[in-house]
């Protein structure tokens, strides 16, 4: 339920904080090429407290791949709100937590970005990583920047941490996207 209140928070804040797009004078190229934005992603993520699933003698600490597609609105110049969807390409135990095991995990996180300076976002959003063995809930907060490519294309690159109950991620990112 406390996470359930939290991300209603964090939404309901963002949505309250922004202005309207229509009002906004408009500086930048990504707004003459519309107010959606869609992005797939790839992820190189470090699993702090988790062990490969076949070497449970190796020291904590696990590398895996995930890729994601993100979708958000621009609702002002300065705020987007949408979704990342990321789906996480591992086998790994977190040993400290009755020996979670965690295989092929996805992930859904509702996420508003606050535009910084052009090209500089910091993003935050709290979701659901789904599991077969166990469903968690997740925190993210990250930063990227975002090289704009000309006719509404950019390329992000970005960092992001995971805070979830028993263990914690952190990953570097790298996407393509479109306005439109």
């Amino acid at each position: 339920m406390k996470e359930l209140i939290a991300m209603l928070f964090i939404f309901s804040a963002s949505i309250l904080m922004a202005q309207e797009y229509e009002n906004e004078p408009n500086n930048s190229a990504v707004f003459e090429s519309g107010k959606n934005f869609i992005s797939f992603e790839y992820a190189y993520t470090h699993i702090t407290e988790a062990v490969p699933h076949d070497d449970l003698m190796k020291e904590e600490g696990h590398w895996v791949s995930s890729f994601g597609i993100d979708y958000f609105r621009l609702i002002s110049k300065k705020w987007r709100l949408g979704i990342k969807l990321d789906y996480e390409l591992g086998h790994y135990i977190i040993p400290h937590k009755k020996s979670l095991k965690r295989e092929n995990v996805f992930i859904a996180l509702p996420t508003a970005f606050y535009s910084v300076l052009p090209g500089w976002a910091i993003y935050g959003g709290s979701g659901i990583e789904f599991e077969e063995s166990e469903n968690l809930f997740v925190n993210r907060l990250g930063t990227e920047y975002a090289f704009d490519l000309g006719n509404g294309w950019e390329f992000p690159i970005g960092f992001f941490g995971d805070f979830k109950k028993g263990y914690n991620t952190y990953a570097l990112t790298f996407a393509i996207g479109k306005t439109f």
